[in-house]
């Protein structure tokens, strides 16, 4: 019974990714893959009692921070907005000045 668990298991993964890949992109499937070694390494620590280093746990810290930066939710500071002038002509055309990396 154990053994057709994993079995299931993994078939189930195997079609959660490929649906992940389907209507996301490759980049939400490689956070989902991080986001669930992370799961079960929580798992792990409670209910199995199993240590992890610190390095590792600045990894979870990382990848948790990039997750939410990708999703939205933790977004770093704006840059200053372009300066433009006014173009001579038709209507109020605006062109921004030369070497601002803002634009």
């Amino acid at each position: 019974p154990a053994i057709w668990a994993v079995v299931l298991n993994n078939a189930f993964g195997g079609l959660v990714v490929a649906a992940v890949i389907k209507y996301a992109d490759n980049i939400l499937k490689n956070f989902a893959t991080a986001l669930g070694i992370i799961n079960t390494t929580m798992v792990s620590m409670l209910f199995l009692g199993a240590d992890v280093a610190p390095i590792a746990l600045l990894g979870i810290c990382l990848v948790i921070a990039a997750v939410l930066t990708y999703g939205g939710v933790c977004v770093p500071a704006r840059q200053a907005p372009a300066r433009e002038v006014e173009m001579g002509g038709k209507g109020d055309a605006k062109k921004p000045i030369a070497g601002d990396s803002a634009a």
